[in-house]
């Protein structure tokens, strides 16, 4: 199996610079300020254990 390693390497690279939906939701609460950013964080902690 021949493995093309730049292709490999780029695309793991812009999955891991990608932000996902986790990201965007603290975002768009931390807009509204810091107790409901820091609320969405926790909320996705627990969420996540």
């Amino acid at each position: 199996m021949d493995v093309h390693w730049p292709v490999f390497l780029s695309l793991v690279l812009v999955s891991y610079i990608s932000p996902g939906p986790d990201t965007v939701v603290i975002l768009r609460s931390s807009a509204r300020g810091l107790r409901p950013g820091l609320s969405a964080a926790a909320a996705g902690a627990l969420c996540g254990l």
